[in-house]
């Protein structure tokens, strides 16, 4: 640790954009989020406070910084290229809502994901490309109809799901999202908390494949995801021939080491830690598949 920052207490969470180096921090004794210049990391320079009338959890991608806002039932979309100026984009009201939790955009920012934390609320896409007609594409729910957090990753949502577990969701198609894996950590039973019971977090930032989860009972979970046959798209299947087998291992060994441009569809079989880049880890993971089939 080279600094530690106790300009506030309490905060609930925060997300960094690293490349541009700024933390964003939302805390449960304020009613806002602060922005924060940590491109000098041992003096971190506290540089603008952000008002919301309620905040649960803050998102940040590039310039764009996502907000949940709890029992409000609303969450807000916020541009801060001018870390001095914040403008507020959007506020989109949740009909019939229930506490608005948790919050996390797509790569490519066409999209949103929330969570309420209240049953039986969904997992809700929201598409925000047209920031005047933002609106519900897609919703999913588990078994015990309390979600935690949901987070994204490529066309993946990992949620923290209670007493359902862990859970994937392919939203390819955001319309028509996919429960694509799930692992029950809490198998005594699927009832809707609270008790807040069941799996509480999920992380799934890893080049191996693991998921890694934690429990409120301090259960500590680690599922190894691959991707197999999903939306009718054979993963592996690098060269579209219906099979995984060795010719799709060298044909991936040839594209890492000469850089050969794939296709749109080669690239989706191809990339089995959806990472959104070719490499070895891809290798390694098809080698996986090949002996698991």
């Amino acid at each position: 640790m080279s600094y530690s920052y106790n300009e506030h207490v309490r905060s609930h969470n925060m997300s960094i954009d690293a490349a541009r180096g700024f933390a964003y921090i939302c805390g449960q004794t304020y009613e806002g989020f602060r922005v924060v210049d940590i491109n000098n990391p041992e003096n971190p320079d506290d540089i603008y406070f952000v008002y919301t009338e309620q905040i649960h959890d803050v998102f940040a991608r590039q310039d764009t910084v996502y907000v949940a806002e709890g029992w409000r039932g609303t969450f807000s979309i916020h541009d801060l290229s001018n870390k001095n100026n914040p403008e507020l984009l959007a506020r989109v009201e949740i009909p019939y809502n229930g506490y608005v939790h948790n919050i996390w955009s797509s790569e490519d920012g066409k999209y949103v994901v929330t969570t309420e934390e209240t049953e039986p609320m969904t997992v809700k896409i929201w598409s925000v490309e047209d920031l005047e007609n933002i609106h519900v594409v897609g919703e999913y729910l588990g078994d015990n109809l309390v979600a935690h957090n949901a987070q994204v990753i490529g066309t993946r949502i990992f949620i923290s799901h209670y007493t359902y577990g862990m859970v994937i969701i392919d939203f390819s198609d955001p319309t028509d999202p996919v429960e694509s894996a799930h692992f029950d950590t809490f198998p005594q039973h699927d009832d809707p908390s609270p008790p807040w019971l069941g799996n509480w977090g999920v992380f799934q930032y890893t080049e191996n494949g693991y998921v890694y989860g934690s429990d409120l009972d301090g259960l500590f979970t680690v599922m190894k995801y691959q991707k197999g046959l999903e939306n009718g798209v054979i993963y592996g299947d690098v060269n579209e021939d219906q099979i995984v087998n060795a010719m799709d291992l060298a044909f991936l060994v040839i594209v890492v080491l000469t850089d050969q441009v794939l296709t749109e569809a080669q690239w989706t079989r191809a990339d089995l830690n959806f990472d959104e880049v070719i490499n070895i880890m891809d290798i390694f993971h098809l080698t996986e598949l090949i002996n698991n089939y």
